[in-house]
């Protein structure tokens, strides 16, 4: 019998880059105005040019990277985690995010911390656009959850939002759904080119990304393929190596 066309985990092990379909499909300023209206639909002004881009990406300079940062009309600065499993740390690591944008964010506006001038920064916001199968509702988590001294009104604060639902048809809900299908079909296919190509099949039907995946098939394809943590697929490697050991034996 021929073997399914498998994706090589091994290959996905050794990636030096952090890239996956959320963050490919809001480097398009399209999309990434649509998930800013998501988050503000208040907002009726705000138009694509008015969005800067700020993901932090060189992680030979910055030592991390992070799924999605953005300023809109240098009044918000919005920071976005995709996230398939809970992370106990997200608020720990949404700071570091932080402090690294706002540090770039001075360096690039030639601001002075020592300067006698007040410097003025956009808002910063935080959410988490959570995928996973352990669903608990929108809600907030805190920075000082971590603490160990517990205070009513805590010196440093950082609240993030987690979404789970969204609007039906609107570009979270739409990359929610994207996710669920895609776990659908692993489960149906096994991590292979099956998988992916059902995926973007059912989405395209149903009206799901439909734009953005018909328009960029094959580099979604490519980025599927990597799609899975560095964890998941070392256990998937581990597990296979296992089973072709106990054949050989």
């Amino acid at each position: 019998m021929e073997k399914k066309n498998k994706i090589n985990k091994k290959d996905i092990i050794n990636r030096k880059t952090k890239d996956t379909v959320f963050t490919d499909l809001f480097r398009n300023k399209k999309y990434l105005l649509q998930l800013y209206q998501d988050l503000h639909p208040e907002d009726l002004d705000t138009r694509q040019e008015d969005l800067q881009i700020i993901t932090l990406e060189n992680i030979l300079v910055h030592s991390m990277y992070n799924d999605l940062g953005f300023i809109a009309k240098d009044k918000l600065l919005i920071l976005v985690e995709a996230q398939s499993t809970q992370s106990v740390n997200i608020a720990l690591r949404m700071l570091l995010y932080l402090s690294q944008t706002v540090k770039d964010y001075l360096q690039e506006n030639r601001l002075n911390v020592h300067s006698k001038k007040q410097i003025i920064l956009p808002t910063p916001e935080f959410y988490v656009i959570y995928t996973g199968e352990d669903k608990k509702g929108n809600r907030t988590i805190k920075l000082s959850d971590t603490y160990k001294e517990k205070q009513d009104l805590p010196q440093l604060e950082l609240t993030i939002n987690i979404i789970e639902t969204s609007y039906q048809h609107k570009i979270i809900w739409q990359y929610i759904e994207f996710c669920r299908i895609l776990n659908e079909q692993a489960k149906k296919y096994g991590y292979t080119k099956e998988m992916i190509e059902e995926t973007i099949k059912i989405c395209t039907d149903e009206d799901i990304l439909k734009e953005y995946l018909s328009k960029r098939k094959k580099e979604v394809m490519s980025i599927m393929s990597t799609l899975f943590s560095q964890e998941e697929v070392t256990k998937f490697v581990i597990e296979e190596e296992r089973e072709e050991a106990k054949k050989e034996g």
